[in-house]
């Protein structure tokens, strides 16, 4: 089964109209599964979503009995 979670190239949105508050927006696949989520970057960066992915998902490899893909 194959997996994929990042974010897409659509442009930056806005949450509630606010112009302070950007988000990304992201895609997660899972088998025929697909969805897209949206990201607020009002506390973290893309960069800190993808390092946590890896991180979570690099010990779920290694054993760990779950996974947790922070999205927001």
């Amino acid at each position: 089964m194959s997996f994929s979670i990042c974010f897409t190239d659509d442009p930056a949105e806005f949450l509630d109209d606010d112009p302070k508050v950007p988000s990304a927006v992201g895609l997660i696949t899972i088998g025929e599964f697909v969805e897209n989520f949206v990201s607020s970057l009002y506390e973290w960066r893309k960069e800190k979503y993808e390092r946590q992915w890896r991180d979570s998902l690099q010990q779920f490899v290694n054993g760990a009995d779950r996974a947790a893909l922070i999205t927001w």
